[in-house]
């Protein structure tokens, strides 16, 4: 959804899910004989330097005219201390959900268990959320890069309003086609792509209602 949002924005545009910081930390990893997240303060500045020339190639390739570009990539959240270091000045979008429709939306939607095998079942569902809850509140102590928090239930409720504070942290100038991201005709290829197609609505909101019955244990660790 934010995607789109900055998307429709005259000065935004998104690539989607590039996992070019997979790469960066395999690599990273290996060049210094450490294990991430150690091996950061292992990498020199050559390096580092490398893996920006990269990446902004590749943004140059898929945007070219673009001063805003964001990467929806799963596991960025885990890589953000290599992404202040490879690319200073970015920034982090860090949009929160309510954690039962958070993970009924991720068990409802086919997902490759073979990459996030936790999203496969009710328990790795809530020792997904409980890692990711873990690693908001670290990050918040000791990460370099400027982030904005967002909760998704703001953001329905209040969508100009959010998306003026979300431009303004971005730098960019209010403009209507940001809240009319619906009328874009940007093609989506996840399955938010039924949102997004829309005005903002309330339609995800409490969903985890209708499947109650059938979701104890997630009520059970995480109820409201």
């Amino acid at each position: 959804l934010l995607e789109q949002i900055i998307s429709a924005h005259p000065m935004g545009d998104g690539i989607g899910e590039r996992y070019e910081f997979n790469m960066f930390q395999t690599l990273l990893d290996h060049r210094t004989g450490i294990a991430f997240p150690d091996s950061i303060d292992q990498g020199d500045t050559a390096m580092f330097d490398e893996f920006a020339a990269i990446y902004r190639e590749m943004e140059r390739s898929i945007s070219p005219t673009a001063s805003r570009v964001t990467n929806k990539a799963l596991g960025l959240d885990a890589r953000l201390p290599l992404i202040s270091r490879v690319l200073p000045g970015s920034r982090a979008l860090l949009l929160q959900r309510r954690p039962l429709d958070n993970l009924v939306s991720i068990f409802m939607n086919p997902i490759n268990p073979g990459a996030i095998p936790w999203s496969c079942s009710l328990e790795g569902l809530i020792a997904g959320r409980r890692r990711f809850d873990r690693l908001v509140e670290r990050w918040h102590e000791v990460l370099e890069i400027e982030t904005l928090p967002l909760r998704y239930e703001d953001l329905v409720d209040d969508a100009e309003g959010r998306i003026r504070e979300v431009l303004q942290f971005l730098g960019m100038d209010f403009d209507r086609s940001a809240v009319d991201f619906h009328e874009s005709e940007r093609v989506v290829m996840t399955p938010s792509w039924t949102q997004v197609s829309r005005p903002m609505n309330r339609d995800a909101v409490d969903r985890w209602r209708r499947y109650e019955r059938h979701i104890g244990p997630l009520i059970e660790a995480f109820g409201e």
